[in-house]
């Protein structure tokens, strides 16, 4: 098991961030099924990547946040997918991947971990979507060289989310409203 930090409010409306008795339990997890998986106790996060040398997942607080809450390593890996289980998410926690890889445009790799990106298998969008086009930029071109676009696209990205609790079985009526 791993601990990182504080966890999300968002995900857990009790946690108070000031006590630091309450930590964020990170357990290895599955690597299928793909996606961010609410299974009645926790939530399994699970991305697939040929390529990708490190990932983190990123928590978000609030749709609008300038800067996730919590960033996770996530170091299990089989069979090319990257997963962990938070025992301590629930459905609705607004997330995303921070994939670092190789940087090479001829072989189709754009990995910049500055980046957030979008789980493919995300259960829904949490934020409204809008891609203008400095999101899309990976890099910097000049007249010497081109690198990796250095600025975070956290304003401008789309966040996934985990199921709502009413996809998952519970009442809605539980469903913290935002």
């Amino acid at each position: 098991m791993i601990i990182v930090g504080a966890l999300s409010t968002y995900a857990n409306p009790t946690f108070d961030p000031l006590d630091w008795n309450q930590i964020m339990r990170v357990w290895p997890g599955k690597p299928y099924p793909l996606g961010a998986t609410w299974d009645g106790n926790g939530v399994n996060f699970a991305l697939f990547s040929e390529c990708a040398t490190k990932v983190d997942l990123c928590l978000f607080d609030k749709p609008d946040d300038a800067k996730e809450a919590v960033q996770i390593p996530v170091v299990e890996r089989r069979d090319l997918v990257w997963h962990c289980y938070l025992p301590d998410a629930r459905p609705g926690q607004l997330y995303g991947y921070r994939v670092d890889g190789p940087y090479d445009p001829t072989h189709g790799h754009r990995f910049n971990h500055n980046k957030i990106v979008l789980d493919p298998y995300a259960k829904g969008i949490g934020i409204k979507l809008a891609i203008p086009g400095r999101i899309c930029r990976s890099t910097i071109a000049t007249t010497r060289t081109r690198r990796r676009w250095p600025w975070s696209s956290i304003p401008r990205s789309p966040g996934a989310t985990t199921a709502p609790r009413s996809a998952t079985g519970m009442k809605r009526s539980s469903m913290k409203s935002t």
